[in-house]
């Protein structure tokens, strides 16, 4: 080996220069490496494609917001016209626009006029009036029923945005809520797809620009812009402002109602074809024994076919000797026939306005001031409601109230004590189109229960009550209390045999005659007997003075419209005293 080679080789001045070379490649790698933990960890500087983004695959598409509320449905627009999803629309947004199958129509109640858009038809009708518009107001395409937003707009109350450089489309008809609100804190913060500085950007955001809040997630808040895009920003580059409110641009519609000068003190008549010509005669008896009455309802109407005829024991010389006698008359029709189909009723306009042709003209001619609608449950349709009645049994309703509101006619519904196989009544909604809704507080045990218990204890009606007012208002709300109590049939083991319903009067009567001791129940506040009779053993909680003082209390301090009994003449007289005592004007 040459030596003087080596030395050079090992040299200071070699070395450094080696040592240099080495981090100069070290550098290059770091920084490679580092690009690639940027690109990879890094904050995501590629711009979202809007059109997946916002999943619009058709050019007349645009994305929907309702309520500040992103959603995975679409407006479609045909010549410029906007069209929207009318089943989602009226779910979300305004339940009143109602798609009538049958005629391929949207119907829409307004206080004093029904409004009917038929398909394909530049036009629409509202009452006795025909409008005309730029383009149909409903369409159909590919089996689905679309509202143009002109119509929307025309009848309900709600506001739109357009936004068309993002195909974005905001509606709102929600004015009671109030938004949540921020400002960028600074400049060039983005809005991303995700909740990640991963997340594709949707936009730069500007100081001071606003944005809706909707939710956080980790680190970020999700955001609605004001230019319609929508996405997650960094919760610290966020300063929340003040709540924003969305405000009408039309004032909203009145429903307005009949309302008694004094508490409703009602009573139910039931009549059947057996004592009709005797029914004058027994409504002055019942009336006699019942001092303060100042409504009763006969049992007069019953579906008898699903093109909306009825079996009517109306009688206008019953209605003249109420007015007589100082009552008012609201007829009751039931649904109780179990041949009539109550969905292919309720679900036809055609047999829908038969039926309220036949009850108005009917109130009109025999001169009765209102109808009262007892539409009860059951588990086919047949002889009663399902759930698949509900929305038709709304828009009966609604359709009813109208001419009721025309005619100057009261319209009452009576509803069950509210629990979830129930809601499909949509008591809600009674609570704006009706003038009374009567809550039926009693069968908390029935003729079918497996157990024996009473039939409307103390804290079975005040939950009824709470609940009802939940949703409607307590001047609208008329609590119905039974008249009657049911005496159980056990066995050693308390298990039922069988059961059968006694008037109050008669039951009281009985324990007076075979000299009862009755036990008060603090929880169900009411009277209780047992006792063995022919070798049966019975079961009895009592509808007396004592229950219903409990009752009339809950009415009075919720402040309801009155009270109702089911039913007239099963009664003592010292009730209607005590109704008396307690419902004063």
């Amino acid at each position: 080996m040459n030596e003087k080679k080596s030395r050079e080789d090992h040299s200071p001045k070699k070395r450094y220069r080696g040592a240099v070379l080495l981090a100069a490649a070290l550098a290059v790698i770091a920084v490679g490496a580092g690009y690639e933990l940027l690109r990879v960890f890094g904050p995501n500087r590629a711009y979202a494609n809007m059109e997946e983004y916002l999943g619009l695959s058709e050019e007349n598409q645009w994305a929907l917001l309702v309520n500040g509320i992103v959603t995975n449905q679409y407006a479609y627009f045909e010549e410029q016209i906007c069209y929207l999803p009318l089943t989602y629309i009226s779910e979300t947004m305004d339940e009143r626009l109602y798609l009538d199958q049958e005629q391929e129509a949207l119907l829409y109640a307004l206080p004093q006029e029904l409004v009917i858009a038929r398909l394909d038809e530049s036009s629409y009708q509202q009452g006795d009036v025909q409008n005309s518009m730029d383009a149909p107001c409903l369409v159909k395409r590919e089996g689905k029923f679309y509202i143009s937003l002109d119509f929307l707009e025309t009848v309900s109350d709600c506001v739109s945005e357009k936004f068309p450089e993002n195909r974005i489309l905001w509606l709102w008809s929600d004015f009671d809520t109030a938004y949540s609100s921020a400002v960028s804190r600074t400049d060039g913060e983005k809005l991303r797809t995700a909740a990640s500085i991963r997340g594709e950007i949707v936009m730069d955001l500007s100081k001071d620009m606003r944005l809706y809040t909707l939710w956080q997630e980790g680190n970020f808040t999700y955001c609605i812009a004001e230019n319609g895009l929508m996405g997650y920003v960094r919760t610290k580059e966020l300063e929340e402002t003040e709540a924003i409110m969305k405000q009408r641009e039309k004032e909203p519609y009145v429903y307005t109602s009949i309302k008694l000068e004094e508490p409703v003190r009602m009573g139910w008549h039931q009549l059947d074809e057996y004592n009709y010509t005797l029914q004058t005669e027994r409504l002055q008896e019942l009336a006699a024994g019942a001092p303060g009455l100042n409504v009763i309802s006969p049992t007069w109407y019953s579906l008898s076919g699903a093109d909306g005829s009825v079996t009517s024991l109306a009688s206008a010389d019953y209605v003249q000797k109420a007015h007589e006698l100082g009552l008012q008359v609201w007829a009751l029709v039931d649904n109780f026939n179990p041949e009539v189909d109550n969905l292919k009723l309720l679900s036809s306009y055609a047999a829908r306005t038969k039926l309220i042709d036949r009850l108005v003209t009917d109130a009109l001619e025999l001169g009765f001031d209102g109808i009262n609608i007892d539409f009860e449950a059951g588990s086919s349709g047949l002889g009663g409601m399902d759930k698949s009645c509900g929305p038709h049994f709304t828009e009966f309703l609604r359709e009813l109230s109208i001419r009721c509101r025309r005619e100057g006619l009261v319209l009452s519904v009576d509803n069950y004590v509210p629990a979830s196989y129930n809601q499909y009544y949509n008591r809600k909604e009674q609570g704006e189109i009706v003038d009374y809704l009567i809550l039926m507080g009693y069968d908390e045990h029935y003729a079918g229960s497996e157990e024996s218990g009473s039939v409307a204890s103390y804290e079975f009606v005040k939950a009824g009550i709470e609940d009802t007012l939940k949703e409607v208002p307590a001047g609208k709300l008329i609590c119905a209390v039974p008249f009657y109590t049911r005496v159980w049939n056990v066995d050693e083991a308390g298990t039922v045999l069988g059961s059968e319903a006694i008037g109050a009067k008669a039951m009281a009567q009985f324990v007076s005659e075979q000299g009862l001791t009755p036990v008060w129940l603090e929880t169900e506040r009411q009277n209780y007997v047992e006792y063995a009779l022919e070798g049966s053993q019975y079961q009895v909680w009592l509808e007396d003075e004592e229950s219903l003082a409990w009752k009339l209390d809950l009415i009075q301090s919720y402040a309801l419209a009155g009270i109702s009994g089911w039913k007239l003449g099963l009664e003592p007289e010292s009730f209607w005293t005590l109704i008396n005592e307690k419902l004063t004007d």
